[in-house]
């Protein structure tokens, strides 16, 4: 079609000038519920410091947490990882990551792990059928760990696509996660499964754990613990807000000593 005949159609009205809207944006696909064991999760502990079936204070032992969707056609909508950490062991600072149903890993900073409830918590995205994620973390066994039980317990938690609202708040995989209005509330009409007390080689609900092999080993490798590295933070953040409040004192304290001197002087 020629320019001038375009024209005479515009002019004529058979063509608009005004653009056309987007397409509308299809309404997302919201799989079916899972049925009743569809959704498992499982844990599981290794010694990375020693293959002799033992575990001392000063290891370090990692912990996988798998969540796992087997309900064909089905999803947890929202899923979310939490992990007791019982006293005896410290999360190690950098350690912790999720692995994502496509396989790829993501490093999950520090602040999953809330050193005052000794609760990690990991938002983990939608989990359709046949997909899984794990959880992983290293953990220093410390002196407390002696003829203690330090059984460690992972939760998975997921919302029935029946209940999810599409347009809600969904927290992208692999950030730290605390439900508003703390965990009792937000438990509420959400599914959840539950593991056993994991432990690591050599050690179960009676205790088990042996003593360092080196006095003190534990204790230097403490400053690499996420506790640790959280309240050096914290420290480094009150110094700073302190720092304006110090000058501001000092300075009055200069400017009272020159009024004093000057007055000595006359």
């Amino acid at each position: 079609m020629e320019a001038r005949e375009v024209l005479e159609q515009v002019k004529a009205g058979k063509i608009s000038t005004e653009a056309s809207s987007p397409p509308a944006e299809p309404a997302p696909v919201i799989p079916d519920d899972p049925a009743e064991g569809d959704v498992s999760v499982a844990k599981e502990a290794e010694n990375l410091s020693r293959a002799d079936g033992a575990t001392r204070v000063g290891d370090t032992v990692r912990y996988r947490i798998t969540l796992r969707n087997d309900g064909p056609a089905t999803g947890w909508m929202d899923a979310v990882i939490r992990d007791d950490v019982p006293v005896g062991l410290e999360p190690v600072s950098g350690t912790i990551r999720l692995t994502l149903p496509d396989g790829s890993a993501a490093a999950v900073d520090d602040r999953a792990y809330d050193p005052s409830t000794r609760i990690i918590a990991v938002a983990c995205g939608q989990l359709y059928g046949g997909q899984e994620v794990v959880l992983s973390f290293d953990a220093l066994v410390t002196g407390d760990a002696l003829d203690a039980d330090i059984g460690n317990v992972a939760v998975g938690y997921g919302t029935l696509p029946s209940d999810w609202d599409p347009d809600g708040h969904h927290p992208a995989p692999g950030e730290p996660f605390s439900p508003d209005g703390g965990w009792a509330a937000w438990e509420q009409g959400r599914q959840k499964v539950t593991t056993g007390a994991a432990y690591p080689p050599g050690v179960d609900a009676a205790g088990g754990v042996l003593p360092e092999e080196r006095p003190g080993d534990a204790a230097g490798k403490a400053t690499a613990t996420i506790r640790h590295r959280l309240a050096q933070t914290g420290d480094a953040l009150l110094a700073a807000a302190m720092l304006p409040a110090a000058c501001a004192l000092a300075a009055g304290a200069a400017l009272l000593a020159s009024r004093r001197r000057q007055r000595a002087g006359r």
